[in-house]
């Protein structure tokens, strides 16, 4: 029944994005353009250059095409900001400077649209996106010599109920996750069990799980 309705696009979106959590990213990808492409057959202006459009920038991000991500990302962006649209807004935002990070950018440049993207969805409670923008700008801020707590995204994580969110972010950003474990006191630290669930690893050693072996010397 939705299928046929004029919700097709968020059915594309939703198809997309599950098919790409699943490792076919390349079709994930195609559902979200279809989506995109739908959107502008309807005249549905904020599916086209906002929602399905931050969400293609996105996937595209995850899939190491920053080049191609910066730029729907950026696009989508502006749109957004000529509109007053918050919300969309920071969800751009959020994969914008990500993807500048991952790029090797500058990043002063991701900061500048992290943190007014984390500090908006904080303030408004707004949380799908929130975790991964977290993340990103802690590790901004670390790339500028900054502190870089990120204890906001694995509470704004409980708050939803999933971890998926944080994991996919940190899985982009591990090193985030090295430095809050080697900060972490207690053995039953959350962010310690953590390191069971990302893929990726951290570029440096976790200090907690460094092997050390001791000899005597002498007789």
């Amino acid at each position: 029944r939705v299928r046929a309705s004029r919700y097709l696009e968020f059915w594309h979106q939703i198809e997309g994005e599950l098919a790409f959590a699943e490792g076919h990213q390349e079709d994930g990808l195609g559902l979200v353009r279809e989506a995109r492409r739908l959107s502008k057959a309807h005249l549905y202006r904020i599916g086209e250059q906002a929602i399905f459009a931050a969400t293609e920038g996105k996937l595209l991000t995850q899939m190491g095409r920053y080049d191609d991500a910066i730029h729907v990302l950026d696009t989508a962006r502006a749109w957004c900001v000529e509109r007053g649209l918050l919300s969309f807004q920071e969800w751009a935002e959020t994969w914008l400077g990500a993807a500048l990070l991952l790029r090797g950018d500058d990043p002063r440049a991701a900061h500048r649209v992290l943190t007014p993207a984390v500090d908006g969805m904080a303030r408004a409670t707004r949380r799908l996106e929130l975790s991964a923008a977290a993340v990103a700008l802690a590790e901004a801020e670390w790339r500028l010599g900054h502190d870089a707590a990120c204890d906001l995204a694995l509470a704004t994580a409980a708050s939803q109920g999933t971890l998926a969110p944080l994991v996919r972010a940190l899985d982009l950003f591990p090193d985030v996750l090295r430095r809050r474990v080697d900060a972490a006191r207690e053995a039953s630290d959350p962010w310690r069990a953590l390191l069971q669930t990302t893929t990726a690893q951290p570029s440096l050693p976790i200090l907690g799980h460094t092997p050390i072996r001791v000899r005597t010397f002498g007789t």
